[in-house]
């Protein structure tokens, strides 16, 4: 039987309005991760994850976005871009920048997440959505499964905290794989731990990897008790915030 999923595209294309449709349209957008998982599953959309086929589309949708009324540019890293549209209750952008993934098909983007309960997206130019063969079945069983081929899975790790807070389940071998991947990176200086940390938009923890990309610091070897110092020194500083946030990190 064709699944069609005219409910879920008809609550993305109410939630994005006309503007961002036709812009999302016109340059072959791929949304996909986060944004997929709340419409499945019935939860709020925090942000919206926009990944691209092309660079000229990448650049001609964050040129519409800078100039578009009512849209502010919030936060930018290597990786993403982040813009807010609308003062009332914001829809949140997020342009996605990593070249690895332009010209990617949205069954590549999807292969790259962390978790299956995230693998999947909807296709603007063909105007269906694709996901993987376990989203939906793990997504009703509030099943947390890992792929261990993400690049950032340290950052997985904070975000198995997110889902386990909203009710999902992590089975000791799925911790066990992510505790493997994580060992597995070769982290020789603080520049690659700031980009295992950064993942595309960990935003809250921004103070962190600024301090690591500083010039200074950046090409050192790394230290692990140096950085644990560092993160303590922020958790005494900032409390509860890590914890606590929300933030999306879609790879």
């Amino acid at each position: 039987m064709k699944d069609n999923y005219f409910r879920e595209k008809h609550i993305l294309y109410r939630y994005l309005g006309t503007k961002l449709v036709k812009l999302f349209k016109d340059h072959h957008v791929i949304v996909a991760g986060g944004t997929i998982t709340s419409l499945f599953s019935s939860r709020k959309i925090n942000d919206v994850d926009c990944y691209f086929k092309s660079k000229s589309n990448r650049d001609a949708v964050v040129k519409e976005l800078n100039t578009m009324k009512g849209a502010k540019r919030t936060f930018e890293t290597e990786h993403a871009i982040m813009f807010e549209i609308g003062k009332k209750n914001p829809i949140k952008v997020q342009t996605v920048l990593i070249d690895d993934l332009i010209l990617a098909s949205p069954t590549f983007i999807l292969a790259e997440f962390d978790y299956t309960i995230c693998m999947g997206a909807f296709d603007f130019q063909v105007d269906k959505f694709i996901v993987s063969r376990e989203f939906l079945a793990h997504l009703a069983q509030r099943r947390l499964v890992f792929n261990i081929k993400t690049k950032y899975p340290i950052v997985s790790l904070l975000r198995a905290v997110k889902f386990i807070n909203r009710g999902y389940r992590l089975a000791g071998i799925e911790a066990l794989k992510i505790g493997l991947t994580c060992n597995a990176l070769q982290i020789k200086t603080y520049k690659d731990l700031r980009e295992q940390i950064l993942g595309i938009d960990t935003l809250f923890l921004r103070e962190l990897t600024d301090r690591l990309s500083k010039p200074e610091t950046a090409e050192n070897d790394y230290d692990f008790e140096y950085a644990m110092d560092l993160i303590s020194e922020l958790l005494e500083k900032y409390g509860r915030v890590f914890e606590d946030s929300d933030e999306s990190i879609p790879i």
